[in-house]
C-alpha cells in the first residue's frame, strides 16, 4: 500500500472517530440538558406491528410511510423525466408556440414556491381533475420537478456542438433523426449527474406532500411524534431513511454515468 493510501484510511479513520464524538457528545447534551428520556424501542413498535391472529409481522406506521415516499418518488420521477423531456425538446422547437407555451410553463413553475404550487395544485386544479389525494401528490410533484428536468434537458442538447448537427445534414438525415441517433446519446452523459441530482431532490420534495394529509415518511412520523412525544428518536430515524434512499439513487446514478462512459 503506497503511503498516500496509508495516510488515505487514516484520514477516514479520523473523520470516522470525530464523527462518533460529536455525535456522542449531542446525545449527552440532549439528556442531561434537556432531561430527555431516549425510547429506541418507540421505532421498533411504530416500524413493525404483529398480526394477533396470523402471527406475521407487517409494516406499521413508519414503514407504511416510508412505502408511500418511495410510491411518490418512482412514480413522480417516472412522470417527471416524460414530461421534463418533452418540455426541455418544445424549449428547443422551431415552431414558436409549443417554444413559448413550453417557456411559459417552466418559468411559471421554476418562479413558484413550491409550498404554494401545492397547495394551489391540491384545493384548485386536483379537485377539477378527480384526483385522489395520492394521485394529486404523484401529479404534484411530478410537475414541479419536470420544469427543472426541462431545463437540464435544454442545456444538455444545446451543449452538443453545431458541427453535429451539420454533419449529419450534410448527410441527409432529418432532423429527427438527427437528434435521436445522434444527439441526444451524447446529451444524455452529460445531463446524467443533474438529473440524478433533480431526482434526488424529488425525494426530499415529497415531504411537503404531507401537508395535504398523504400518509408519506414525514407525515407519518409527525403522528408518532405526537402520540409519543419521541422527537429525537424519530426524526432521527427518518432522516436516516432520507439519507439510505438519497444516496442509493446518487450509486445507481453513478454506476450509470460510468457504464454510459465506457460505451
Amino acid at each position: 500500500m503506497t503511503r498516500s493510501g496509508r495516510w488515505l484510511r487514516l484520514g477516514d479513520h479520523l473523520l470516522l472517530a470525530v464523527l462518533v464524538v460529536v455525535l456522542a457528545a449531542l446525545v449527552y447534551r440532549v439528556s442531561a440538558g434537556l432531561n430527555y428520556n431516549w425510547r429506541w424501542s418507540v421505532i421498533a413498535r411504530y416500524a413493525f406491528l404483529r398480526d394477533p391472529e396470523t402471527g406475521r409481522w407487517a409494516a406499521n406506521t413508519l414503514l407504511r410511510g416510508f412505502g408511500t415516499t418511495l410510491y411518490l418518488a418512482v412514480s413522480g420521477s417516472i412522470l417527471a423525466l416524460v414530461a421534463g423531456v418533452g418540455l426541455g425538446l418544445g424549449r428547443l422547437s422551431g415552431a414558436r408556440l409549443p417554444r413559448a407555451l413550453a417557456r411559459t410553463y417552466v418559468e411559471l413553475v421554476r418562479n413558484t414556491p413550491p409550498l404554494v404550487f401545492v397547495f394551489v395544485f391540491y384545493f384548485f386544479l386536483s379537485s377539477q381533475l378527480q384526483l385522489g389525494a395520492l394521485a394529486s401528490g404523484v401529479v404534484c410533484l411530478a410537475m414541479l420537478q419536470s420544469a427543472y428536468v426541462a431545463e437540464i434537458v435544454r442545456a444538455g442538447v444545446q451543449s452538443v456542438g453545431r458541427g453535429q448537427w451539420e454533419a449529419a445534414a450534410s448527410l441527409g438525415l432529418s432532423r429527427t433523426t438527427t437528434l435521436r441517433d445522434i444527439v441526444l446519446p451524447q446529451a444524455l452523459r452529460r445531463v446524467l449527474p443533474p438529473l440524478v441530482n433533480q431526482l434526488t431532490s424529488l425525494v426530499k420534495d415529497s415531504s411537503i406532500i404531507s401537508l395535504i394529509s398523504i400518509p408519506e415518511l414525514t407525515y407519518a412520523a409527525s403522528e408518532v411524534v405526537a402520540s409519543t412525544r419521541a422527537v429525537f428518536e424519530v426524526w432521527i430515524f427518518v432522516a436516516v431513511l432520507y439519507f439510505v434512499l438519497c444516496s442509493s439513487i446518487a450509486l445507481l446514478g453513478g454506476r450509470l454515468e460510468r457504464r454510459l462512459s465506457h460505451v
